[in-house]
């Protein structure tokens, strides 16, 4: 009679336990928080396509430069499948599928089949991988390119042909235009081709330099790009200085590291593989080391070493495609088969566990934007929100009709009423006057205001004795609101 070990074995050993592992964690972490109201930076993303071609294009360089092309896509996917929370969404999941898929076919290349579904499902489960495959932004698109234009140079230099070398430029050029930090790959690449060149003497120099300057011709003209980021950075550097904890979690987070540690001691005794380990080239170990490695290496040391706050993960991650290939060939290495997929098991349900939600972020701007919208309609009111968007401090921004739409994007995609005004995310002395000025100009005629907002207590009690000296002395919170809350000013 088969014991309970007997048949757990008979489930972990079936030839599709990996592909329905891999197939349902990405299905469940990317798809459950499709539905739920878009976050302030989505909103931006519906901000700039909603409303004709040239406009899109015109705010597409004027706000989101580094991006145009990813918000241009989705301009002419919006013009057939609409602008819901989920249409605006779906590109993204396609792109890290297709990016997991890209994930896979290395793995397969670099040791074999079950390598590259396990290191597909750790892609499919990390940290960041999950939150931005149902974002709409263009990360994940980046990440596809990136990842495939690391496909397509590993071809390229194993002997690969003249469409090996096109698609290789192409995937590095889209990767670069669709986020322009996604333009580091290129120095994975350059390490790669350099390692295989010069120690394993299996890289062509011709082909590689070819394709190489063609990405570097291409991508061009998004040096203007980068030279008017810098000219805004200034005012745009909100991100912390990391220190080894933010570092630590970025190449491994904690769900990956417990379900791996969990898996193996579910297995009990495990060993890797020597033989197996000495016919991997040491090329492969190069190029996901480099991969996983370098681009949060350099970005933690710029933060820390020099006068440029950038430690933002989403700028490098294509590092997780790398990452997943160093654990996925790892996992591959141990034996027996049984204890590889429990790991593997394990690291699923740590991931679904530490992850899984129906909210994409503790947002709702969907629900705010509502409430703040029929107590408007009800009292004649007026609708401001507190702008969650770092560029709101800049004086100019607020006062200008074209900013204003950009620091008010989520009530573009919610309306609350007419256009709202829209405020300094954080008062200062430089700004009391600005604000006093709009909440006047605003509230006047008017039966009250509705908030929509995350201000601090300074700038609640400023903006309450402004409103109440105004004649709206009454000042009421809506009740299950929270991020934002809404508060309310009336006679």
């Amino acid at each position: 009679m088969p014991t309970l070990r007997d048949k757990i074995d008979r489930v972990l050993m079936r030839d599709d336990l990996l592909p329905k592992l891999l197939i349902a964690t990405a299905a469940m972490l990317w798809l459950a928080p499709v539905f739920s109201s878009l976050w302030r930076d989505e909103a931006i993303t519906y901000w700039i396509i909603k409303d004709s071609w040239g406009e899109a294009w015109r705010r597409a360089l004027g706000y989101q430069e580094w991006s145009a092309a990813y918000f241009m896509g989705l301009k002419a996917w919006t013009a057939v499948f609409g602008s819901s929370e989920f249409s605006l969404r779906l590109p993204s999941i396609i792109a890290q599928a297709w990016a997991a898929y890209g994930v896979y076919l290395l793995g397969k290349k670099l040791r074999g089949a079950e390598t590259g579904l396990l290191a597909a499902l750790v892609f499919a489960a990390s940290n960041s991988t999950f939150f931005y495959a149902s974002e709409a932004r263009p990360y994940a698109a980046a990440t596809a390119f990136a990842v495939f234009s690391v496909v397509y140079l590993v071809k390229l230099l194993d002997g690969g042909g003249p469409e090996d070398g096109c698609l290789y430029a192409l995937f590095s050029v889209l990767a670069a235009c669709m986020q322009l930090m996604f333009a580091g790959i290129l120095l994975v690449h350059v390490l790669y081709w350099g390692y295989r060149r010069f120690s394993e003497r299996s890289a062509p120099a011709g082909v590689f330099f070819k394709a190489f300057a063609a990405v570097l011709l291409f991508i061009t003209p998004l040096v203007w790009s980068a030279a008017a980021i810098l000219q805004r950075a200034p005012s745009l550097m909100f991100a912390p200085y990391p220190g080894p904890r933010e570092l630590a979690g970025c190449l491994a987070g904690v769900p990956l590291l417990s379900g791996l540690a969990a898996g193996f001691l579910a297995a009990g005794s495990f060993a890797i593989d020597k033989e197996e380990l000495k016919r991997i080239p040491a090329s492969a170990f190069v190029l996901t080391a480099c991969w996983a490695l370098l681009p949060p290496l350099l970005f933690f040391s710029v933060s820390n070493l020099a006068p440029a706050q950038i430690w933002v993960t989403r700028y490098f991650l294509y590092s997780q495609a790398g990452s997943a290939l160093c654990f996925g060939l790892f996992l591959g290495l141990v034996k027996p088969a049984r204890t590889r997929r429990l790991a593997a098991a394990a690291i699923a349900a740590a991931a679904l566990a530490a992850h899984l939600r129906f909210s994409h972020t503790n947002e709702d701007w969907r629900s705010a934007a509502a409430a703040a919208g029929n107590w408007a309609a009800g009292h004649k009111a007026a609708v401001a929100l507190t702008s969650p968007y770092i560029e709101s401090m800049q004086p100019a921004w607020p006062g200008d009709a074209d900013k204003a739409g950009y620091l008010s994007a989520p009530l573009a995609y919610y309306p609350a009423g007419e256009a709202p005004l829209a405020l300094p995310l954080n008062l200062t002395p430089l700004n009391r006057r600005l604000i006093a000025r709009l909440l006047k100009a605003g509230t006047a005629g008017r039966g009250g205001l509705a908030v929509l907002g995350f201000s601090d207590a300074s700038y609640a009690s400023f903006m309450t004795e402004l409103l109440a000296a105004e004649g709206f002395p009454v000042k009421e919170t809506l009740p299950g609101l929270e991020n934002p809350r809404v508060t309310v000013y009336r006679r």
